[in-house]
């Protein structure tokens, strides 16, 4: 646990990352979509630099080949947020929410560098539009050491378990490691205390410090 930039500088590192994937996703489909291929051949014809079907298939295999060949300026982000949050809370609010309260002995809850968390079984699941939409994903973010807000999106009724502080700070860690979201150096956990509870590969609850001894804790 070195010590993080902040919150706010990494949360734009990681919304620029997403912005990256989705406009080289875009790019791609538009060069696989004829609809889309014709209406980008009439603007480039507007703009005096026609292209033609030849141009399409060298472009299809150099996105095939090279995935990153489109970039974004750094922060460019910033520009399409308020956008982002339109599209972003009607889809929030079709979502079930609920707060819960971690039973006394349960733990505290701890909050990384990404505090929100989106898990589906043991997968997490990307944090887009499509995500948020995701048949039975469990949303999750601290809002203090005992106080959890917990979010369900399911089409059918189905019951899910208390999250409680051991699962909740297992899926803040798996969200950290699987997403990327933050350089390893950068990574960090915060907690009241110097040890945390999480659910063990062996699905025994345990704490941070006996599951990763070599782990150094900042502070402990």
């Amino acid at each position: 646990h070195d010590r993080p930039a902040g919150l706010s500088h990494l949360a734009l590192r990681q919304a620029d990352a997403n912005a990256m994937q989705f406009v080289q996703q875009l790019a791609l489909h538009m060069l696989q979509s004829d609809e889309m291929w014709k209406q980008h051949q009439a603007r480039m014809a507007v703009e005096g630099t026609p292209i033609n079907d030849a141009d399409r298939a060298k472009l299809i295999g150099l996105f095939q080949k090279h995935p990153r060949a489109v970039t974004l300026n750094k922060g460019s982000i910033l520009g399409v947020i308020p956008e982002a949050i339109q599209l972003a809370i009607p889809v929030l609010e079709k979502r079930r929410w609920r707060v819960e309260r971690v039973p006394q002995g349960g733990g505290d809850l701890v909050l990384p560098n990404c505090p929100v968390t989106l898990t589906q079984r043991s997968n997490v699941v990307p944090m887009n539009i499509r995500g948020l939409l995701a048949e039975d994903t469990l949303m999750l973010l601290p809002l203090s050491p005992g106080i959890l807000l917990v979010s369900i999106y399911s089409r059918r009724e189905v019951g899910r378990p208390t999250a409680g502080a051991a699962h909740a700070n297992t899926c803040a860690l798996n969200s950290l490691e699987q997403r990327g979201a933050v350089p390893h150096k950068s990574a960090c956990v915060f907690a009241r205390k110097p040890d945390f509870p999480i659910v063990a590969a062996d699905g025994t609850i345990r704490t941070f410090r006996a599951a990763f001894p070599e782990f150094k804790l900042v502070g402990a």
